[in-house]
């Protein structure tokens, strides 16, 4: 993942919960910044504050972690 992350010039990781944690593991160091969280709000207030206009984001997860909320809160 991390030389992946290298490859395509990902300037920042941002993962959530427990299966993801590898990502964040093998990817941090590729990465200009990287933060792992365990709570989907935690996740929701660093990104909306991070983010600006005409960034752009790949939400990938299962639908068990209910990331359409986050997408939701980013795009409101």
């Amino acid at each position: 993942v991390g030389n992946y992350l290298e490859e395509k010039h990902i300037d920042v990781l941002y993962t959530r919960g427990n299966e993801a944690k590898y990502i964040y593991d093998s990817g941090q160091q590729h990465v200009e910044k990287a933060q792992h969280f365990n709570s989907k709000d935690d996740m929701i207030g660093v990104l909306t504050s991070d983010l600006k206009a005409h960034d752009r984001v790949l939400v990938k997860g299962s639908r068990g972690m209910k990331l359409e909320e986050v997408v939701n809160a980013l795009i409101s």
